[in-house]
């Protein structure tokens, strides 16, 4: 998912319609704007939420940020859903 900040709306629709767990994977772009408790806040309840229906994750970022954002690639997958 790399929707340019609609990331959050889009989880919440899968969430609150209960698909989240439908699809095996999820790799999702996150824009994290460095310094902001706002931020790194949305980005905690993002692992929460997956990890509370049963993904589990792994984070990959670019080291050097550009103009106060961290671009995150966000790896999550369903160890009950996939073969490997």
């Amino acid at each position: 998912m790399d929707i340019e900040g609609a990331e959050s709306s889009v989880l919440k629709d899968l969430i609150d319609s209960k698909l989240l767990g439908k699809p095996n994977l999820y790799i999702i772009e996150y824009h994290l704007k460095i310094n902001d408790f706002e931020s790194q806040k949305n980005l905690a309840a993002i692992l929460k939420e997956f990890s509370e229906n049963g993904f589990v994750f792994s984070l990959k970022s670019v080291e050097i940020a550009y103009e106060g954002f961290q671009d995150i690639l966000l790896f999550f997958k369903n160890p009950n859903k996939l073969d490997n």
